[in-house]
């Protein structure tokens, strides 16, 4: 079976494709760069990946190390970086896309306009690749970085669907073939039914209690005590780019590493002062022929349904109103006209149906008398009757 080699140390089996990976650490520490290295190795085995970028931090995935040389072949949607754009009305358009031409992906989602439009972006592209893959199980690894903004302990209104999309992803999606690593430097706000669902933890340095005290229950469940302690007394010196790997149940392993280099260009990197920026001379050729006809239709879709295009259109149209000049509006109403001939039929037939009217009444009355009579008749009648004489 083909391996991914993540350090020097350690090699995975390929079909950690389809696992839950939880990438913990503090800012700086190397989380970003230890997800890439896992990202390469997935790439180069030829396993689809997609990954959720809301800081456009992955493009150098393109670029080798130096950034003098073409790197992996990933397309990338959205962003500064992007190949086509990418709009917050697309989930369902990529997620087809994604079931229907598996490839790397990169979603760059930083230039979306609200965390709302990346909210429902993501929502969106959850629930309708779950749904996809219920018929197409090819293995797929998506990778959610700054993962508690998709997946909060504490969510926000209008984020409960989303949740519930990547909740359901992460708890029955290795049945269809998908594989998740959730990347954060806050595991105290990363939701809980998300972190207790990892099958391989991967530990950086941490120092805030809060983000410790978050995996402690993790930890403590799995392996044993002496496991356990070693791992949390030795979070907070650990130094850049060193992790620890755990996974007990899927692949009994508990291991401190450093990661190995990454073969691509470092575009997550913060630069120091005074430094002067390596921007990479070539790019990895991509064809995203299918992927651009696909974003033309949701484009197009988007502007039509686009709240400030639609109120940018209401004001052309009130503008052009106010300019024209005021028009009066004459409405005619038709008025039937009838000849004399016509007249005078119309005259003798009214008075006809009046002389048959004043008969009927008469006839009427005539009826209504007689009736009465014959009740008055038959009252006397029964007042006559004679009474029973006595002995």
């Amino acid at each position: 079976m083909r391996m991914l080699q993540l350090a020097d140390d350690l090699k995975i089996p390929l079909d950690a494709a389809t696992e839950t990976f939880g990438i913990l650490a503090r800012r700086g520490a190397g989380k970003t760069y230890a997800a890439a290295v896992l990202a390469e190795e997935l790439i180069k085995a030829g396993a689809p990946v997609v990954i959720l970028d809301p800081v456009g931090a992955w493009w150098g995935l393109r670029s080798n190390s130096t950034g003098m040389r073409a790197g992996l072949s990933v397309v990338i949607a959205g962003g500064e970086h992007g190949d086509v754009p990418l709009e917050s009305t697309g989930g369902r358009i990529i997620a087809d896309l994604v079931v229907d031409d598996p490839r790397p992906l990169i979603l760059d989602l930083s230039d979306f306009e609200s965390n709302a439009a990346q909210d429902r972006f993501v929502a969106d592209f959850a629930e309708h690749l779950y749904r996809r893959k219920a018929h197409n199980r090819n293995p797929l690894h998506l990778i959610f970085d700054e993962a508690d903004s998709f997946a909060p302990q504490r969510p926000m209104p209008g984020q409960a669907r989303m949740l519930g999309a990547i909740e359901a992803l992460v708890r029955r999606g290795r049945q269809r073939g998908i594989g998740a690593t959730f990347i954060t430097q806050r595991p105290a706000v990363l939701n809980k039914n998300v972190l207790t669902q990892i099958e391989v933890l991967v530990v950086l340095q941490l120092t805030a209690p809060q983000d410790r005290a978050a995996i402690e229950e993790w930890v403590r469940g799995h392996g044993t005590k002496e496991q356990s302690d070693t791992l949390l007394k030795s979070l907070a010196s650990l130094q850049r780019g060193q992790a620890w790997f755990w996974s007990p149940s899927r692949y009994d392993l508990f291991k401190l590493v450093q990661i190995r280099k990454r073969e691509t260009f470092d575009s997550s990197r913060t630069p120091t002062v005074g430094e002067s920026l390596i921007q990479p001379k070539q790019l990895a050729p991509v064809d995203f022929a299918l992927l651009r006809e696909r974003l033309a239709a949701t484009i197009e879709t988007a502007s039509k349904s686009d709240p400030a295009q639609l109120r940018a259109q209401i004001a052309r149209l009130e503008n052009e109103l106010r300019s024209r000049p005021e028009q009066t509006i004459v409405s005619s109403i038709p008025v039937p006209v009838f000849i004399a001939d016509e007249v005078e039929r119309l005259e003798a037939t009214a008075a006809n149906l009046s002389a048959i009217g004043k008969q009927l009444i008469a006839q009427a009355d005539e009826i209504c008398s007689i009736l009465r009579q014959r009740k008055l008749t038959h009252s006397n009648m029964a007042l006559r009757v004679e009474k029973p004489g006595r002995e």
